[in-house]
């Protein structure tokens, strides 16, 4: 009566599981109505994607930078009192063009752009002495197209932008033409973005020099094996006051461009400037026309379905946060 039959199981305690990271990540939807609420006050306050990619070994860490159009355009603030809570995230505009030109000089200052000006200004923002956000050419002067296509600008001038933290001018990625009002006005329509390398904590006296120890042997990995760097990628996606879908739409197009940039060293369809672009087509008469001239890339009409898992490769971590909030992490 006190034996035990063939197959019987035994339950023994086990110690209770501690929560892992994962279970602390809270779903994209719930984040966003979260600071919704809070901020309901603030309607015109930024929200911000920030994201730790993991790469493929095979795939260059310098892929991860480029423009991206938000499917969803950020909307003009509610009130001009109000516009303060978006100049973190305005961008300041810098065109480098021939200052001889007093018909381009005009242009530029009437759509908007912040500086302009020739070798001069290109100086004063070596120098730092002006820090712009984005950085256009306008190369329709030979002059002008010399200084950034030489061989010397690309040792010199390049890396000194690169440490500045803006972007190579390049035709490629639009921030150099012969079209001025297609220049300009496509860089106000976009993102620009790269990776920013995480800023290490300063040691402090008290903590002595680090210990000496050999550096440990790792085994080898496959060629093709995912790695954490040590970057990330932070940009505007929205305001407060947008809906609920576009939000998390303009998250999941910009997570689904880095993650496909992580694993093949380039954008699929539904991450392009083409596709992300807002449902509703510009006319030609109207100022955001020259999004058109933006690259192209075969693009699907896959409508987009909110509440889908945004969970995806290359894709480390993920968090959105607004001022006044501490970051919410969503993958």
């Amino acid at each position: 009566m006190g034996m035990m039959t063939r197959g019987a199981k035994m339950w023994v305690p086990v110690p209770e599981r501690g929560r892992t990271e994962q279970e602390n990540v809270a779903s994209l939807l719930d984040s966003l109505r979260l600071i919704k609420a809070l901020n309901i006050h603030q309607p015109d306050l930024p929200i911000e994607l920030t994201i730790e990619p993991v790469m493929k070994k095979s795939v260059n860490a310098n892929v991860l930078k480029g423009r991206f159009v938000l499917p969803n355009p950020v909307p003009s603030p509610a009130s001009p009192s109000s516009a303060q809570n978006l100049s973190p995230t305005k961008d300041l505009i810098a065109v480098i063009l021939d200052d001889q030109s007093p018909d381009d000089v005009r242009l530029a200052r009437d759509l908007g752009v912040d500086h302009v000006g020739g070798q001069d200004l290109l100086d004063r923002i070596l120098a730092e002495e002006i820090k712009p956000t984005k950085l256009l050419v306008h190369t329709r002067s030979p002059k002008i197209q010399n200084m950034f296509t030489s061989a010397e600008s690309k040792k010199t001038m390049f890396k000194r932008l690169a440490e500045l933290g803006l972007m190579i001018p390049s035709e490629k990625r639009g921030t150099m033409s012969v079209d001025l009002s297609a220049l300009i006005s496509n860089s106000k329509a976009s993102i620009d973005w790269q990776v920013q390398k995480k800023k290490k904590p300063l040691q402090t006296p008290s903590d002595g020099p680090p210990a000496k120890t050999p550096p440990p042997s790792s085994p080898k990995t496959p060629k093709n094996s995912p790695h954490l760097i040590d970057s990330f990628i932070a940009i505007p996606v929205g305001s407060v006051q947008m809906h609920l879908v576009h939000l998390e739409q303009n998250i999941a197009h910009f997570l689904s461009l880095v993650s496909n940039l992580t694993q093949f060293g380039t954008s699929s369809s539904s991450s392009s400037s083409s596709s992300a672009v807002s449902p509703k087509t510009p006319s030609s008469s109207s100022p955001d026309a020259s999004l058109s001239n933006l690259p192209k890339h075969k693009s699907t009409t896959t409508p987009f379905k909110s509440g889908r898992p945004i969970k995806k490769p290359g894709i480390y971590k993920a968090t959105v946060s607004v001022k006044g909030i501490p970051p919410i992490t969503v993958i």
